[in-house]
């Protein structure tokens, strides 16, 4: 009896008088392996080496230096065209004043690719070879206005028993100026007509543009004339 219960005491001493970590194996007799200490002891050291630091502060590193703050605003001013502006704009005037050369011989031969857009197109071509044709008020019209003009100063010198030749040069401008505008109606009504006949309509802004040519000396007019009097076209 003394015997069991001394084996007693020795087993409850050796379960529970180890303390609040102890942990039981699983085995109360017998040799423990050695391995279960070691693997409890690796991993620990595997969980470490797995682990990240976690600090904000870390940034990796980018390879090249931050460029400084001087740097980066020398790279925004930088001008987006070449460096070569001199040779730019010497560029640019030579084709501008290339096209204006087009563009004085085209007044001069009718070539379509340079003319001014109000002068392109089939019908503004029939306009002024039908006006340059015919034989208009317009061609003396400014030459008359000018002698009636300078005959008015001259005769307005002279007094009073110079005044009926004043009022008779003034009279006689504006009648001038009223057969300017008759004549173009009557040449316009004709040519709206053949318009019609020709191309079926009349394009926009065709009456202004032969008013415009109409009351225009022969010489002085852009397109330069391309027919002779008489050359009416068909």
């Amino acid at each position: 009896m003394e015997l069991v219960l001394l084996i007693f005491l020795r087993l409850g001493y050796g379960v529970f008088g180890r303390g609040p970590n102890f942990r039981y194996s699983g085995r109360v007799f017998g040799r423990k392996k050695g391995k279960a200490p070691q693997e409890a002891a690796v991993e620990p050291e595997e969980e470490k080496q797995h682990e990240v630091p976690e600090n904000s502060k870390f940034t990796p590193k980018k390879g090249r230096p931050t460029p400084s703050r001087k740097e980066q605003v020398a790279a925004r001013r930088r001008p987006i065209v070449g460096a070569d502006r001199g040779a730019a704009k010497t560029a640019d005037r030579e084709a501008a004043a290339e096209l204006r050369a087009r563009q004085r011989e085209a007044m001069r031969t009718g070539d379509e690719k340079y003319l001014p857009i109000v002068d392109k197109g089939p019908q503004r071509r029939y306009i002024r070879d039908y006006i340059d044709a015919r034989r208009n008020l317009g061609d003396i019209m400014l030459i008359l206005l000018i002698v009636f003009l300078v005959a008015s100063w001259v005769v307005s010198g002279f007094g009073v028993a110079a005044a009926p030749v004043y009022y008779g040069t003034m009279y006689g401008m504006y009648a001038l100026m009223l057969l300017w505008v008759i004549d173009y109606w009557l040449m316009w009504r004709k040519l709206k007509q053949m318009i019609i006949a020709k191309f079926g309509e009349v394009q926009r802004g065709s009456g202004m543009y032969a008013f415009n040519r109409v009351m225009m000396i022969r010489r002085m007019r852009r397109p330069y004339p391309l027919v002779k009097y008489g050359e009416y076209p068909k």
